[in-house]
């Protein structure tokens, strides 16, 4: 009998260069990567922090890119991001998400359907606005906590529910756009450990009317690889 392993690594690949004093780093705010998703964040993990947010007094911050893949067994995924900060509390970002459905259209095609797409994209509108600042009304264990709205359009599954005559109404995947709210607080922690620690105390999101999103089957198998990086 054989039994076969699938890996799932996560190589997170920022670049970033700054100019400032030393004692002015140790208490600069963290860097974040971009989420798959067009904010601040890791992988599919968003964070309360303005990425590249403009210095005090700018109206402009440095806009920023990312590109993001994950090669599965059978699929594949990829997600491109680009955001833009203004004032230091307003962030615009937009990312394009591409689902391969990898084998899934031919086992459509042997279970007696029509023939269907093979990939997905996902577009993502996001506004995000930085209610509170960490340590925010001088007290140093206030996390950053940032407000968010959210629109989704998922190009593709009207296509795909058009070739299996209208198969995705009947599943609940009715419609391809809506509108998430999220709430997101995150806080670092300096020296507790050698490196500072990160953590998100909680996302609240609010989906009124939310798109089905998610092109992969239930069973889709594990990821083998993914390779996230921040430019």
């Amino acid at each position: 009998m054989k039994t076969s392993v699938s890996a799932f690594a996560v190589l997170l690949l920022p670049f970033a260069y700054t100019q400032a004093e030393p004692e002015q780093s140790e208490s600069a705010p963290p860097l974040p990567t971009h989420c798959v998703h067009g904010t601040s964040g890791v992988f599919i993990t968003p964070t309360a922090y303005m990425v590249n947010p403009a210095p005090e007094g700018e109206f402009w911050g440095k806009p920023t890119i990312s590109a993001t893949a994950a090669f599965l067994r059978h699929k594949d995924y990829q997600s491109f991001v680009i955001t833009e900060n203004i004032l230091g509390t307003i962030e615009l970002g937009y990312a394009l998400e591409r689902i391969g459905l990898g084998d899934w259209p031919s086992e459509v095609r042997k279970a007696g359907l029509p023939r269907v797409d093979n990939e997905v994209y996902v577009h993502n509108f996001n506004l995000r606005y930085a209610l509170i600042p960490e340590g925010g009304f001088d007290a140093k264990w206030m996390p950053a906590i940032t407000v968010g709205s959210h629109f989704k359009w998922n190009d593709g599954l009207s296509t795909i529910n058009r070739q299996l005559g209208g198969a995705c109404n009947q599943l609940g995947a009715d419609h391809t756009f809506g509108t998430e709210f999220t709430l997101t607080a995150s806080k670092t922690i300096v020296g507790l450990l050698s490196n500072r620690l990160f953590s998100r105390p909680g996302s609240v999101t609010a989906t009124p009317s939310t798109p089905a999103c998610s092109a992969l089957p239930a069973n889709a198998k594990q990821p083998s690889k993914a390779v996230p990086s921040t430019f």
